[in-house]
């Protein structure tokens, strides 16, 4: 299998693993039926359904009914088309099924009449989408721990732009990387999508109508059925997705350093950041433009230094919705004083004094990473007085026993916080 959603071949999964305690791992995910240790838990499972409703499949996938968990993100299996594939977390899930929606939508216009001409004239076939479900042998699905839970474990336990643009020289000289931008947009993708297939479709679209003599818009307008649902389904905010649409890599990447320097971010952890492949574009572009929300925040360049680092695509996503998650808090809820470090990893303190800990999570279960995790928080807390008591708020939900263990830390928990 050559596409994988998460993207996770053996040698990233051996990679990924190796980073993660070996003790800890066999003692939270060995085989067979052992008993979690006292005061602790096993991360629930739940089915798709319970999850997703009606989402659990649709026209091209369908979401594997049993739904792990590492006790903060969910793991779901996904069987498209195109491959079986591991995807951690709500949020990512979210996305992966809009690029799946988008390339629903790219299939209709294929059907088209007006696009096939347009193909004829741009001496070009139209898109052949693959077909026939692919499994993946290894089951390598069966592997709990996601790359998040990994970063919250090692917490816990340790007590010019020359090269950089996606951009094809050819394929922008002849207007096919403009075109789609376009297209991605009107289907609220990102355009440098790690998705090989929807990549590869919007490609052979936008060479179709840049060669072709058709307009993106004429495109759209021919394609059969109710197409407006996937072209308006998750659309980002308008200025960030207009900026991502009428720029090149090349015109953000320059556009992000300067708004980052505007912040006081040193040129390094800057060239550090914009150099790290693992997010795209679009992703820099919207990281840059949360911390710019968050105007009068000290200590923002510990958030950009640390998102350099991110291993994987799914840290990287992980990275980008907190961070978006954090200004929402900072403009609706209360205002935000600083970053500080805690073992490595940057939370916040509000200006009222206190430790806010902002963070998508699924469901919050009493495991023992959350349990240490919790713990050398709450030392550094203590140790280094940074603040007069613990916030932590969560884009899912917690567990009963997660729930009081953290009430007898005497931490605040604040559930399905906006993100």
């Amino acid at each position: 299998m050559t596409d994988s959603f998460s993207f996770r071949s053996p040698t990233a999964v051996a990679v990924t693993l190796a980073l993660a305690w070996t003790a800890l791992l066999t003692l939270v995910f060995a085989p067979g039926p052992a008993a979690p240790a006292a005061g602790l838990e096993e991360p629930p499972m739940v089915s798709a359904a319970a999850v997703l409703g009606e989402r659990a499949h649709g026209p091209n996938y369908r979401v594997e009914d049993t739904v792990r968990s590492d006790g903060f993100l969910q793991v779901f299996g996904l069987e498209t088309p195109f491959g079986r594939y591991r995807v951690e977390g709500r949020d990512m899930l979210e996305m992966r099924l809009r690029e799946l929606a988008a390339l629903a939508t790219l299939e209709r216009m294929n059907r088209s009449s007006v696009f096939v001409e347009s193909a004829a004239r741009a001496a070009m076939k139209p898109i052949g989408l693959a077909t026939g479900l692919i499994r993946d042998p290894a089951g390598t699905l069966d592997r709990t721990m996601t790359g998040v839970g990994e970063v919250f474990t090692r917490m816990g336990s340790t007590l010019s732009n020359i090269g950089h643009s996606p951009d094809r020289p050819a394929a922008s000289a002849l207007g096919i990387a403009a075109a789609k931008r376009e297209i991605a947009w009107r289907l609220g993708v990102d355009p440098y999508t790690d998705f090989t297939p929807l990549s590869d479709a919007m490609t052979q679209v936008a060479r179709v109508t840049a060669l072709g003599n058709l307009s993106v818009g004429a495109a759209f307008s021919a394609i059969p059925g109710a197409a407006g649902t996937a072209v308006s389904a998750g659309k980002a905010t308008a200025d960030l997705g207009l900026m991502v649409r009428d720029k090149t890599p090349a015109e953000l990447r320059d556009a992000n350093r300067a708004r980052l320097a505007a912040m006081r971010i040193s040129a390094e952890a800057t060239a550090a950041f914009l150099d790290t492949t693992v997010f795209t574009p679009a992703d820099q572009t919207a990281i840059v433009a949360a911390l710019a929300r968050l105007d009068g925040v000290g200590g923002r360049e510990l958030f950009v230094a640390r998102a350099a680092q991110a291993p994987s695509r799914e840290l990287a996503w992980f990275m980008r919705k907190r961070i978006e998650m954090i200004a929402a808090h900072h403009e609706t809820v209360e205002r935000l004083a600083d970053f500080v470090d805690v073992r490595d990893f940057p939370l916040n303190r509000s200006r009222g004094g206190k430790l806010v800990a902002i963070m998508i999570c699924d469901v919050l279960a009493w495991t023992g990473p959350a349990n240490d995790l919790v713990a050398v928080i709450d030392q550094d807390v203590k140790q280094r007085r940074l603040g007069s008591g613990v916030e932590l708020r969560l884009s899912g939900t917690v567990t009963p026993l997660a729930g009081r263990s953290l009430r007898e830390h005497g931490w605040t928990v604040v559930e399905r916080a906006p993100h």
